[in-house]
């Protein structure tokens, strides 16, 4: 369900960066010696990055997480299995 909430909102945000990204376009053509747009330009382009980049870090940080709850378990599996073992040598 993470996963999907996650899609939605990543479509929403992509689907009003592509529209601000086409207007600023679209008004550079128009003007372009305006430096103010030509600085909002570079801005929405680098608040685009920025949040490509955090999606990133947080699809390593998942990734990380699986990993070590993958190696934990299998740490705890095998404990359980060296008690197992332990208990019938006692007997």
């Amino acid at each position: 369900m993470k996963d999907y909430l996650q899609n939605i909102h990543d479509l929403e945000y992509y689907n009003e960066a592509q529209l601000a990204a086409g207007l600023i376009t679209k008004w550079v053509k128009q003007s372009p010696n305006n430096k103010e747009l030509k600085a909002i330009s570079k801005s929405m382009s680098k608040m685009m990055f920025y949040v490509v980049r955090l999606q990133q870090d947080s699809l390593g940080k998942d990734q990380m997480i699986s990993d070590l709850r993958f190696k934990r378990n299998k740490a705890l599996l095998r404990l359980q299995e060296i008690k197992e073992q332990n208990k019938t040598y006692k007997l």
